[in-house]
């Protein structure tokens, strides 16, 4: 896991309730205008709360909405790690 302030996939969060900052986007257009129909915006903070099992969808809470994403979509998003 990379160290507080610097930016990092949403994908490579891997800790319970770690908060992130969402900074950037990365990928194609659709996918990540997709995600920020979904309420992924810059400076919004994000929760990590668990995957499903055999390395399913990993879910994020974002506000009081809680969202399952691929890890192909986590990988568009481009985070910086909360302080703990």
């Amino acid at each position: 896991m990379e160290k507080e302030g610097q930016l990092c996939s949403l994908s490579s969060v891997s800790r319970l309730d770690q908060k992130v900052m969402i900074k950037d986007f990365q990928g194609p257009a659709q996918l990540t205008e997709r995600l920020q129909e979904l309420g992924f915006c810059k400076d919004e903070e994000v929760v990590y709360l668990g995957r499903a099992p055999l390395r399913g969808p990993m879910i994020f809470r974002i506000g009081t909405t809680v969202i399952a994403l691929r890890e192909e979509e986590a990988q568009c998003l481009l985070v910086q790690l909360s302080p703990l």
